[in-house]
Protein backbone atom coordinates (compact mmCIF):
# COMPACT_ATOMS: atom_id res chain seq x y z
CA UNK A 1 0.00 0.00 0.00
CA UNK A 2 1.35 3.37 -0.82
CA UNK A 3 3.08 4.84 2.30
CA UNK A 4 3.17 8.73 1.48
CA UNK A 5 1.53 11.55 0.13
CA UNK A 6 3.31 14.43 -2.33
CA UNK A 7 1.80 17.44 -2.99
CA UNK A 8 3.21 19.25 -5.63
CA UNK A 9 3.30 23.06 -5.33
CA UNK A 10 4.18 25.97 -7.83
CA UNK A 11 4.02 29.51 -8.52
CA UNK A 12 1.86 31.28 -10.67
CA UNK A 13 4.76 31.68 -13.50
CA UNK A 14 5.18 27.94 -13.35
CA UNK A 15 8.83 28.52 -12.80
CA UNK A 16 9.30 27.02 -9.16
CA UNK A 17 8.58 23.85 -8.28
CA UNK A 18 8.49 22.12 -4.54
CA UNK A 19 7.67 18.63 -3.64
CA UNK A 20 6.06 17.71 -0.02
CA UNK A 21 6.45 14.25 1.37
CA UNK A 22 3.46 13.44 3.95
CA UNK A 23 3.73 10.02 6.12
CA UNK A 24 1.10 7.47 6.05
CA UNK A 25 2.87 5.00 8.31
CA UNK A 26 2.38 6.51 11.77
CA UNK A 27 -1.24 7.72 12.00
CA UNK A 28 -0.62 9.04 16.17
CA UNK A 29 2.35 11.50 14.92
CA UNK A 30 2.42 14.37 11.75
CA UNK A 31 5.87 13.76 10.02
CA UNK A 32 5.72 16.21 7.25
CA UNK A 33 8.84 16.69 5.07
CA UNK A 34 9.80 19.57 2.55
CA UNK A 35 11.99 18.89 0.03
CA UNK A 36 14.83 21.60 -0.31
CA UNK A 37 15.36 21.37 -4.04
CA UNK A 38 13.73 24.04 -6.10
CA UNK A 39 12.68 21.77 -9.28
CA UNK A 40 11.68 22.89 -13.00
CA UNK A 41 8.63 21.87 -14.45
CA UNK A 42 9.98 19.04 -16.38
CA UNK A 43 12.59 18.12 -13.36
CA UNK A 44 9.86 17.75 -11.09
CA UNK A 45 7.93 15.58 -13.51
CA UNK A 46 11.20 13.55 -14.08
CA UNK A 47 11.10 13.15 -10.26
CA UNK A 48 7.20 11.90 -10.08
CA UNK A 49 8.26 9.44 -12.68
CA UNK A 50 11.44 7.78 -10.83
CA UNK A 51 9.25 7.79 -7.45
CA UNK A 52 6.10 6.00 -9.37
CA UNK A 53 8.93 3.94 -11.36
CA UNK A 54 10.35 2.71 -7.85
CA UNK A 55 6.45 2.09 -6.16
CA UNK A 56 5.26 0.29 -9.40
CA UNK A 57 5.01 -3.24 -7.23
CA UNK A 58 2.42 -1.09 -4.48
CA UNK A 59 0.77 0.35 -7.51
CA UNK A 60 2.74 3.37 -7.84
CA UNK A 61 2.00 6.89 -7.74
CA UNK A 62 -1.76 7.93 -8.44
CA UNK A 63 -3.70 11.07 -8.72
CA UNK A 64 -5.75 12.03 -5.39
CA UNK A 65 -6.94 15.91 -6.44
CA UNK A 66 -5.92 18.84 -7.40
CA UNK A 67 -5.79 21.94 -4.77
CA UNK A 68 -4.65 25.52 -3.83
CA UNK A 69 -3.40 25.00 -0.51
CA UNK A 70 -3.81 23.42 2.77
CA UNK A 71 -6.55 24.23 5.34
CA UNK A 72 -4.85 22.76 8.04
CA UNK A 73 -5.00 18.99 10.12
CA UNK A 74 -7.37 17.54 12.24
CA UNK A 75 -7.39 14.54 14.42
CA UNK A 76 -10.30 13.18 15.92
CA UNK A 77 -10.24 9.59 17.78
CA UNK A 78 -7.87 8.04 15.43
CA UNK A 79 -5.49 9.17 12.61
CA UNK A 80 -4.70 12.62 11.13
CA UNK A 81 -6.59 13.76 8.24
CA UNK A 82 -6.21 16.74 5.78
CA UNK A 83 -8.26 19.47 4.92
CA UNK A 84 -7.28 21.02 1.20
CA UNK A 85 -9.00 23.84 -0.62
CA UNK A 86 -10.30 22.44 -3.95
CA UNK A 87 -12.36 24.86 -5.08
CA UNK A 88 -12.31 29.04 -4.86
CA UNK A 89 -13.51 32.26 -6.23
CA UNK A 90 -11.97 35.57 -7.14
CA UNK A 91 -14.26 38.45 -4.79
CA UNK A 92 -11.73 40.63 -5.04
CA UNK A 93 -7.98 43.14 -5.29
CA UNK A 94 -6.70 44.73 -2.62
CA UNK A 95 -3.34 46.62 -3.99
CA UNK A 96 -2.52 44.24 -6.27
CA UNK A 97 -3.24 41.01 -4.43
CA UNK A 98 -5.76 38.71 -5.15
CA UNK A 99 -8.95 38.28 -2.67
CA UNK A 100 -10.58 34.87 -2.50
CA UNK A 101 -13.14 32.65 -1.20
CA UNK A 102 -13.41 29.07 -0.32
CA UNK A 103 -15.92 27.22 -2.50
CA UNK A 104 -15.17 23.99 -1.99
CA UNK A 105 -13.20 21.79 0.49
CA UNK A 106 -12.07 18.56 1.02
CA UNK A 107 -10.84 15.85 3.80
CA UNK A 108 -8.60 13.27 3.42
CA UNK A 109 -7.78 10.69 5.55
CA UNK A 110 -3.40 9.98 5.91
CA UNK A 111 -3.62 6.82 7.57
CA UNK A 112 -2.42 3.83 5.13
CA UNK A 113 -5.27 1.21 5.42
CA UNK A 114 -2.65 -1.56 6.44
CA UNK A 115 -1.86 0.62 9.59
CA UNK A 116 -3.38 -0.05 12.92
CA UNK A 117 -4.01 3.70 14.99
CA UNK A 118 -2.93 3.47 19.08
CA UNK A 119 -5.38 6.50 19.13
CA UNK A 120 -2.04 8.48 20.93
CA UNK A 121 -2.79 12.06 21.15
CA UNK A 122 -0.04 14.36 20.33
CA UNK A 123 -0.12 18.14 20.86
CA UNK A 124 1.78 20.01 18.75
CA UNK A 125 3.67 23.03 20.51
CA UNK A 126 6.43 25.44 19.16
CA UNK A 127 7.13 28.27 17.23
CA UNK A 128 4.27 30.29 15.61
CA UNK A 129 4.91 31.49 12.39
CA UNK A 130 1.66 33.87 11.59
CA UNK A 131 0.00 34.26 14.95
CA UNK A 132 -3.02 36.66 14.31
CA UNK A 133 -6.35 36.85 16.01
CA UNK A 134 -8.44 37.05 12.87
CA UNK A 135 -6.39 33.62 11.32
CA UNK A 136 -9.35 30.95 11.92
CA UNK A 137 -6.91 27.79 10.88
CA UNK A 138 -4.24 28.96 13.54
CA UNK A 139 -4.62 25.68 15.23
CA UNK A 140 -5.45 23.53 12.17
CA UNK A 141 -2.46 25.04 10.39
CA UNK A 142 0.50 24.72 13.84
CA UNK A 143 1.71 21.63 13.29
CA UNK A 144 2.59 21.54 9.96
CA UNK A 145 4.42 24.65 10.09
CA UNK A 146 6.34 24.06 13.25
CA UNK A 147 7.59 21.20 10.83
CA UNK A 148 8.18 23.03 8.35
CA UNK A 149 9.26 26.63 9.62
CA UNK A 150 7.34 28.57 6.90
CA UNK A 151 3.84 29.11 5.64
CA UNK A 152 4.05 28.59 2.27
CA UNK A 153 1.97 25.24 2.07
CA UNK A 154 -0.82 26.69 4.12
CA UNK A 155 -3.67 29.06 3.81
CA UNK A 156 -4.59 31.46 6.66
CA UNK A 157 -8.62 31.71 6.36
CA UNK A 158 -10.19 34.81 7.58
CA UNK A 159 -13.88 34.36 9.11
CA UNK A 160 -16.18 37.30 7.86
CA UNK A 161 -17.63 39.54 5.15
CA UNK A 162 -15.66 41.63 2.25
CA UNK A 163 -17.51 43.08 -0.86
CA UNK A 164 -15.99 45.62 -3.27
CA UNK A 165 -17.68 48.11 -5.63
CA UNK A 166 -16.55 50.56 -8.21
CA UNK A 167 -18.20 53.76 -8.13
CA UNK A 168 -17.61 57.45 -9.23
CA UNK A 169 -18.60 60.69 -7.93
CA UNK A 170 -18.32 63.56 -10.42
CA UNK A 171 -16.83 61.59 -12.96
CA UNK A 172 -14.09 60.40 -10.69
CA UNK A 173 -14.08 56.57 -10.11
CA UNK A 174 -12.84 55.12 -7.04
CA UNK A 175 -13.05 51.65 -5.31
CA UNK A 176 -14.98 51.04 -2.42
CA UNK A 177 -13.88 47.74 -0.13
CA UNK A 178 -15.77 46.70 3.12
CA UNK A 179 -14.46 43.78 5.20
CA UNK A 180 -15.39 42.40 8.76
CA UNK A 181 -13.37 40.11 10.00
CA UNK A 182 -14.11 37.66 13.32
CA UNK A 183 -11.60 37.26 15.89
CA UNK A 184 -11.21 33.77 16.78
CA UNK A 185 -10.52 34.65 20.44
CA UNK A 186 -13.41 34.06 22.66
CA UNK A 187 -13.26 34.17 26.17
CA UNK A 188 -16.75 33.71 27.00
CA UNK A 189 -19.56 35.50 29.35
CA UNK A 190 -18.59 33.44 32.85
CA UNK A 191 -14.97 32.88 32.45
CA UNK A 192 -13.33 33.71 35.80
CA UNK A 193 -16.59 34.49 37.78
CA UNK A 194 -15.53 32.81 40.70
CA UNK A 195 -12.72 36.06 41.18
CA UNK A 196 -13.37 39.30 42.73
CA UNK A 197 -14.94 42.15 41.18
CA UNK A 198 -11.69 43.97 41.68
CA UNK A 199 -9.46 41.13 39.92
CA UNK A 200 -11.91 40.42 37.95
CA UNK A 201 -12.29 44.31 36.44
CA UNK A 202 -8.38 44.33 36.21
CA UNK A 203 -8.47 40.90 34.08
CA UNK A 204 -10.98 42.53 31.83
CA UNK A 205 -9.20 45.47 30.52
CA UNK A 206 -5.84 43.39 30.57
CA UNK A 207 -8.36 41.06 27.99
CA UNK A 208 -9.41 44.03 26.64
CA UNK A 209 -6.21 45.23 25.66
CA UNK A 210 -5.23 42.06 24.13
CA UNK A 211 -8.50 42.12 21.83
CA UNK A 212 -10.48 39.48 23.75
CA UNK A 213 -14.17 40.23 24.84
CA UNK A 214 -16.76 38.38 26.24
CA UNK A 215 -18.42 38.38 22.70
CA UNK A 216 -16.95 37.65 19.29
CA UNK A 217 -14.89 40.38 18.89
CA UNK A 218 -15.48 41.70 14.96
CA UNK A 219 -13.35 44.23 12.99
CA UNK A 220 -15.10 46.46 10.30
CA UNK A 221 -12.92 48.25 7.77
CA UNK A 222 -13.70 50.67 5.34
CA UNK A 223 -11.33 51.37 2.67
CA UNK A 224 -11.09 53.30 -0.51
CA UNK A 225 -8.84 53.59 -3.22
CA UNK A 226 -8.67 55.86 -6.07
CA UNK A 227 -8.03 53.56 -8.93
CA UNK A 228 -5.31 54.94 -12.03
CA UNK A 229 -3.62 52.54 -14.91
CA UNK A 230 -4.98 50.07 -12.33
CA UNK A 231 -2.42 51.32 -9.39
CA UNK A 232 -4.06 52.02 -5.86
CA UNK A 233 -3.11 55.33 -4.94
CA UNK A 234 -4.36 57.80 -2.28
CA UNK A 235 -5.59 55.07 0.06
CA UNK A 236 -7.79 55.77 2.82
CA UNK A 237 -8.43 53.22 5.70
CA UNK A 238 -10.68 53.20 9.01
CA UNK A 239 -10.91 50.81 11.23
CA UNK A 240 -13.54 49.81 14.02
CA UNK A 241 -13.43 47.30 16.18
CA UNK A 242 -16.74 45.96 18.15
CA UNK A 243 -16.91 44.23 21.27
CA UNK A 244 -18.24 44.08 25.12
CA UNK A 245 -16.46 44.81 27.59
CA UNK A 246 -17.84 44.49 31.14
CA UNK A 247 -16.45 46.70 33.91
CA UNK A 248 -19.43 46.05 36.62
CA UNK A 249 -20.26 42.56 37.42
CA UNK A 250 -22.83 41.70 39.76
Amino acid sequence: MPQNFYMIGRDKSRTYWKVLKIDRLDPSELTVLEDSTTYTERECSDLLRRIHEGNRSTGGLKFVTTCYGIVGFIKFLGPYYMLVITKRRKIGAICGHTVYAVSKSEMIPLQNPSVQSNIDENSETGHVLYENMFVWNEFLTRGIRNHLQNTIWTVALVYGFFKQETLAISGREFILTLIARRSRHYAGTRSQRMRTKQTLWIDELKQWWMGVFRNSLVENQALVCHNTLYKFIDAMDQQLRNGVLWLLWL
